[in-house]
């Protein structure tokens, strides 16, 4: 029979349930028998010589049971999936085999997850802040002032220490009277106003000179991590060795040509490019992520949660292939909760799957398709990425996929073409744009 019924189970989501018919079943049987009772063994016969009904009297009546289903499911399916009429964007799961017997055939059911319906409108006008890309001769200096302090030399200087500067010291940390784990080093060298020790330790530095020994009060944060040392006043015993001041190299032609410029002149003119550049690039990312964000925003219908799901999950696994670590110890690493983590992952794949639902929308309405030679240059562009023969990119990726691709590719070009510029918002609307559009990531790629 096959098909007998559909069930919209949640949003996107339906139940399908089937049949095969006792013949369709019997049948199919019987080929596995064919193949599969020449490798059964039973006392008192030769291997391949064991009779049917022997072998179903000792093994069951459902012996190879399991090998049909697994021969007849895979095509009975798929035509049970044309008949429910449903466009479909994921394989079907959760197959289920609710009664079987050669009698009756087989009942079982799976789940579908259908494509989205899903509407757009109003993507053409999305506003947009306008950015600062006008550089100035001031930009340049402020670059340049960069390039000084990454280039400064520490110089021992007979002087009281101020802030910014580099001291060298000996500390010992007592409790009590009593040292404490982790609270005595030599030679070490801090940088005062840096916050590199708690509260109070660099601030009590200041004003003193080489060679001079002293004791500072401080006390430790509440929240500390030592727990014996949690809000705790400690003294630090502290001999000065050395105060070194930070000495900017002066702007001129060695200068420049130590940052691999030829001449000051040189240096001048291609920051200034160079910066030009960066805030053009600034600009065609901030109208990236803000269309992107809108068309997010603007999509309409249900969607199956479980798409959202996958996505996340995919994320995931493509950020533990690029990492090369658990996913764990980088969480560890950079102090992150884990189901925080996992919302945020969650956050920006629905964004994901919405902004291409948008763009595969904006297609369809704009009759967007490409060209036969736009979609030839583009396996040719893949072929050329990925240093592989233009033919097996061919074989490879199928052509359906490469349309789909270049379709999104347009419909978020005509998106951004569309777009009007507008005077920025106020500095705390802008952040929280920046914090926003960090959920997505370019389709088109």
């Amino acid at each position: 029979m096959g098909f007998i019924s559909k069930e919209k189970v949640e949003a996107g989501i339906w139940k399908i349930t089937a049949d095969i018919d006792a013949e369709t079943f019997c049948a199919e049987l019987d080929k596995t028998f064919v193949k599969e009772l020449p490798k059964l063994q039973m006392p008192g016969f030769r291997k391949g010589k064991v009779p049917r009904p022997l072998a179903e009297k000792r093994y069951g009546d459902n012996l190879f049971f399991e090998e049909t289903i697994n021969a007849l499911i895979p095509a009975q399916v798929d035509a049970v999936v044309k008949e429910t009429e449903i466009e479909t964007v994921a394989d079907p799961y959760d197959l289920d085999i609710e009664k079987i017997s050669k009698e009756d055939g087989v009942s079982y059911s799976f789940t579908l997850i259908a494509k989205p319906e899903i509407t757009v409108s109003g993507y053409k006008g999305i506003e947009v802040p306008q950015a600062e890309v006008d550089i100035s001769e001031t930009d340049v200096d402020d670059e340049i002032e960069q390039l000084r302090q990454r280039n400064a030399r520490l110089e021992e200087v007979q002087r009281p220490a101020q802030l910014g500067d580099v001291v060298q010291i000996n500390y010992m940390g007592t409790l009590d009277g009593v040292p404490f784990d982790g609270g005595t080093a030599e030679n070490h060298d801090l940088k005062l106003g840096s916050g590199d020790f708690i509260p109070g330790f660099e601030d009590q530095i200041v004003e003193h000179s080489t060679g001079e020994k002293f004791d500072i009060e401080v006390c430790f944060p509440e929240d500390y991590g030592e727990q014996t040392l949690a809000g705790k006043s400690v003294v630090f015993a502290i001999e000065l060795l050395a105060v070194k001041a930070e000495e900017l190299p002066e702007v001129d032609d060695d200068f420049a040509q130590d940052q691999d410029f030829d001449d000051v002149a040189d240096m001048r003119t291609k920051l200034l490019a160079r910066l030009k550049e960066e805030a053009e690039e600034g600009d065609k990312e901030l109208l990236e992520h803000t269309v992107q964000d809108a068309l997010a925003e603007k999509v309409e219908g249900e969607i199956a949660a479980v798409l959202f799901r996958n996505r996340a999950r995919r994320n995931e696994e493509l950020l533990v292939q690029r990492i090369q670590i658990p996913i764990e110890n980088y969480l560890r690493y950079f102090g992150q909760d884990a189901d925080d983590f996992h919302a945020s992952m969650l956050e920006r794949a629905e964004a994901q799957v919405k902004v291409e639902l948008a763009l595969e929308e904006i297609a369809r309405q704009e009759g967007i398709m490409p060209s036969d030679e736009e979609i030839e240059a583009e396996y040719q562009r893949l072929a050329t990425a990925y240093e592989t023969e233009l033919a097996l990119v061919k074989y490879r990726v199928p052509k359906n996929e490469i349309i789909s691709d270049l379709q999104r590719e347009k419909a978020l070009a005509l998106v951004k073409e569309t777009a009007v510029r507008v005077e920025p918002k106020e500095a705390d609307d802008e952040d929280k744009l920046e914090e926003e559009s960090e959920v997505t990531e370019e389709i088109a790629e």
